[in-house]
């Protein structure tokens, strides 16, 4: 998984964008299927595919099953900073 999502993005930056969203995408649902919403390898897969498609030119709107993670991840931000 890291190696395909380490070619989507040097195809993102060579201007091949259909390949390297199609690849990040790939990519973004494998780590989601086996890692879990969650894990910081798809937070990071997640992250590069949204560059990929600002870079394309076509941005599109976050899928709901994207921002779910980051509500809990503020959370648990804002939780353990309140406890120091």
């Amino acid at each position: 998984m890291t190696s395909r999502n380490r070619l989507g993005l040097v195809l993102s930056r060579m201007g091949e964008h259909a390949e390297a969203v199609r690849l990040l995408r790939q990519t973004l649902d494998d780590r989601t299927r086996v890692l879990g919403p969650e894990h910081p390898h798809t937070l990071a897969s997640r992250h590069d595919l949204d560059e990929a498609l600002a870079a394309s030119r076509r941005p599109q709107r976050p899928q709901a099953s994207w921002l779910r993670p980051l509500g809990s991840i503020r959370r648990t931000s804002s939780s353990s900073t309140r406890s120091r």
